[in-house]
């Protein structure tokens, strides 16, 4: 079984911020019952996933907490990611959830909060581990799958120390809470069978008399674990089928960026439909769309057209959404036809004392909180919107002032390396100027993510030093630049020996902000 559905889950996760008002709290995260309702629109309806699919979204940029109550809408890649490949968008999600450790399997709760501390180091070394396994198993036995008990024991087996440190009580304290005890099985099946699994880079089969399935690397998997070509980008639909009862079939393999903005306006139903709703249509409206833009996008994208039903329920709620506003003066009440006015005075069912008529449209009234008053007409079966938000969404957006760096200025810099007497400088160090050509040229310097990880392959497998910057994340050391031997990549991480620190090291090449190839071989054979 593959799972092939995170780009459709991240783009749920957007519509479902677009109709619910979601804030980050004050652990970091958003709060757990917003998770909760989040998980039961995913592929995989469970909170772990939920958190997952929050955390990779957040850590790429494509989800971020706005205004003053911080509720989360699109980040800043969220357009460019749309307009990315298939493979591309998936990519991102990988390399934000290697680069960061926002979700960390081997414990309790894997989603990290402000209140919590994680090593960083032991969930790097427990997730190559289990890669290495992986891909040693796919390399021995490319059709077959293996079990998680035996990926245990062959972690036990290479790695002792680190299993036996994660024993003698780092995951027993992280897993506390949950009832039993968490065992070796339980983190290689968490990592291997749900993080990876999820990234579309393994591939799970049930197995008969047991609990725990096994797993094999998918071809994605293969590709970018053991450089092997990458397989077909799959077949994206761009259509869905509206129909009369207001149920619309949407493709498991819809287009993000069409399925993006149906799940703001529709939501999960019975039998893994999406249903269209007044209260949905309602929210749609409060965020800035409009009956007319609505209708065009349906039928844009539906392979029935738009049933004449569905088409008056958007009029409808477009029609009538912001007849009323609420404000604050006090609290006023504005309408746009003076017979509404009348209508809500003696109406007697609201709780809504009419203090005094500003105009035939506008009158000043009694409640607790703008909230209140909106909850009452609606539940009255009226559409008003909040006149704050209302004008926040005519006002145009304030562009960013960037200001400029004055610690680079090109032309400075070529003034004063042309006022440089270069062969004094060489005449001083007693050296002829053409010895600095003698060495074995170095390579350019590579500072994009795929550069960098491809020339640290081939330097490892061409016995090359490299020069790297090396920058861990907040809490770790400062950024440093280091000569590095690279004796072995495994995944992400690669295992060298740092001339600086006279000592083999693990450095994470998600941290690596650039790498260049010294020119300087060294003996693979040598004994630190």
């Amino acid at each position: 079984q593959a799972h092939g559905a995170l780009l459709r889950d991240v783009a749920y996760l957007q519509g479902f911020l677009g109709r619910t008002d979601a804030a980050r709290t004050g652990t970091g995260n958003v709060h757990r019952n917003a998770l909760k309702a989040l998980a039961q629109g995913l592929s995989v309806p469970t909170l772990e996933y939920a958190q997952f699919v929050y955390a990779v979204a957040r850590d790429a940029d494509l989800i971020a907490p706005q205004g003053r109550k911080n509720l989360y809408g699109p980040g800043a890649a969220w357009e460019e990611w749309l307009a990315d490949t298939w493979w591309t968008r998936l990519e991102a999600l990988r390399r934000a959830w290697a680069g960061t450790l926002s979700f960390a399997e081997p414990y309790a709760c894997p989603l990290t909060d402000n209140k919590s501390w994680r090593n960083r180091d032991l969930v790097d070394e427990l997730r190559s581990l289990v890669l290495g396994l992986l891909a040693e198993a796919a390399r021995e036995h490319p059709d077959s799958c293996v079990s998680v008990e035996s990926l245990a024991a062959k972690a036990a087996f290479r790695r002792w120390s680190l299993v036996a440190s994660v024993r003698r009580g780092l995951l027993e304290a992280a897993f506390e809470e949950s009832e039993g005890r968490f065992t070796d099985e339980d983190v290689i099946e968490r990592i291997a069978c749900g993080s990876l699994h999820w990234l579309g880079l393994t591939e799970i089969v049930p197995a008969e008399g047991s609990a725990r399935p096994w797993v094999r690397l998918s071809p994605l998997g293969r590709s970018r674990i053991l450089g092997e070509p990458l397989p077909e980008e799959p077949q994206a639909a761009e259509s869905f089928v509206i129909q009369p009862n207001l149920d619309i079939y949407a493709p498991p393999n819809l287009e993000p960026r069409v399925s993006h903005r149906l799940f703001r306006i529709a939501e999960p139903s019975a039998g893994g439909m999406l249903a269209l709703r007044k209260e949905t249509l309602r929210k749609a409206f409060d965020r800035g769309e409009t009956a007319d833009s609505l209708l065009t996008f349906l039928r844009s994208h539906s392979q029935t057209g738009v049933p004449q039903n569905v088409e008056y329920l958007v009029r409808e709620v477009g029609g009538r959404h912001g007849h009323i506003r609420v404000g604050q003066a006090g609290l006023y009440l504005q309408v746009n036809d003076p017979l509404l006015l009348q209508e809500l005075k003696g109406h007697r069912g609201l709780k809504i004392h009419f203090r005094e008529d500003l105009a035939d449209t506008v009158a000043l009234i009694t409640g607790d909180s703008i909230e209140s008053v909106l909850r009452q007409l609606r539940q009255a079966g009226y559409l008003p919107v909040s006149a704050e938000e209302s004008r926040a969404r005519e006002r145009p957006p304030r562009r960013p002032v960037r200001t400029p760096d004055p610690s680079w200025d090109r032309r400075a810099g070529e003034e004063v390396a042309s006022r440089i007497d270069w062969a004094a400088i060489a005449r001083d160090d007693g050296r002829a100027w053409a010895e600095e050509q003698l060495a074995e040229p170095a390579s350019e310097v590579a500072t994009a993510q795929d550069e960098i990880e491809a020339l640290l392959r081939r330097a490892a497998r061409d016995r090359l030093c490299v020069r790297i910057r090396y920058e861990p994340p907040p809490g770790g050391s400062n950024g440093a630049t280091h000569v590095i031997e690279p004796r072995e990549v495994n995944g992400w991480l690669i295992k060298g020996f740092c001339r600086a620190d006279h000592e083999d090291r693990m450095f994470n090449i998600a941290h690596v902000r650039s790498a260049q190839i010294t020119g300087e071989r060294f003996d693979r054979a040598a004994v630190r």
